[in-house]
């Protein structure tokens, strides 16, 4: 019939309920002997009942039923797929926005990493400056009588120098919170953490998990291995106090020598190179001699011997160092230099 389309309810057959769902261009099934075998009428009257239905209905009954079962499979993988589309679109948003919070945390640390370098460049090109500076005034004073003191006093300018702009090395003005204790990190540092690295003074990022006691590390263009006890969670740290004052240490009405409050007789470059190891220890024996210590002990490891090595190379000749031995049994052995200042 013209404008007329096929159309059916469907029912199921377990549950002997409606759905209420109108399928448009699906011919209805009879579920007449289903709902017979379902209510407990005997097999055999079912049996009678379908040798009674032409063969010719019985193949259409069997064509809907094959029909209805491909269509139960369709829509379960429809709703499937659709299933699969709402989590892709969901891991897809979270992916984007974890991409742009790293990016921009990616960029922030580019920033920061340029403007150290910039400043550490600065800072070199003025300490090259200065160092050359204090050259051509010695090489124009090589005939003096006084060219050993004039060396001396070029060499404490210089060191004074470097020592002011080693300041930006250590811009980032931390402290370890659990100096003198051992330090429980308040999380397991795990790759991608903000750290801080006691022996370089330097912020930086765990480049990887920990492995065994050392731990992979990159801070500024500088990437290696350090020990994992040498490593400090950023959020761990507390900021560095003021530096102490130093007290003048009167007698008889003058000023003798300048005392350093908290210092302690002793300095430990394990684990340095030769040229570091002594810049420290350098350092280290200026203040020394303002807090008005006699004696000092510099704990340098045995290892190779090289570090003791580049430390007695400077000693030898350094005016504020009266004597200097190995320790003795008990004092750290031939791992640890005594040193008696003047």
């Amino acid at each position: 019939t013209p404008g007329v389309i096929n159309a059916s309810c469907e029912f199921n057959v377990e549950t002997l309920q409606p759905t209420y769902r109108l399928l448009i261009g699906i011919p209805g099934k009879s579920n007449a002997f289903a709902i017979c075998e379902k209510l407990g009428i005997p097999a055999s009257v079912v049996a009678r009942g379908r040798s009674l239905v032409a063969e010719d209905s019985q193949r259409f009954e069997s064509v809907i039923e094959q029909l209805e079962t491909a269509r139960y499979r369709m829509e379960a993988a429809r709703e499937e797929t659709e299933r699969l589309k709402r989590e892709f679109e969901e891991f897809k948003k979270k992916s984007e926005a974890e991409l742009k919070s790293r990016t921009a945390e990616s960029e922030a640390a580019i920033k920061r990493d340029r403007e150290r370098a910039r400043e550490l460049l600065d800072s070199a090109r003025i300490n090259s400056e200065f160092v050359f500076k204090q050259l051509e005034a010695l090489r124009k004073k090589q005939d003096s009588r006084n060219l050993a003191a004039e060396l001396d006093a070029a060499r404490r300018a210089v060191r004074e120098q470097m020592r002011s702009a080693e300041a930006v090395w250590d811009s980032t003005v931390f402290e370890d919170s659990a100096a003198g204790e051992t330090y429980q990190p308040s999380h397991p540092i795990r790759r991608g953490d903000r750290i801080y690295i006691l022996s370089y003074h330097a912020e930086g990022e765990a480049a990887a998990d920990p492995a065994g006691d050392q731990i992979e590390v990159r801070a500024g263009v500088f990437r290696g291995r350090v020990p994992l006890s040498d490593v400090r969670l950023l959020c761990d740290m507390k900021k560095k106090a003021p530096p102490a004052k130093r007290t003048p240490i009167r007698s008889a009405g003058k000023v003798e020598r300048t005392g350093i409050a908290g210092f302690r007789p002793e300095i430990d470059v394990r684990g340095r190179y030769g040229d570091d190891g002594w810049f420290e220890v350098d350092r280290y024996l200026d203040e020394a001699v303002l807090a008005g210590v006699d004696t000092v002990r510099i704990v340098h490891g045995k290892g190779t011997g090289a570090l003791k090595a580049a430390i007695w190379r400077e000693l030898k000749n350094d005016p504020r160092v009266r004597s200097y031995r190995l320790g003795n049994l008990g004092e750290g052995d031939s791992g640890v230099t005594v040193v008696t200042l003047k």
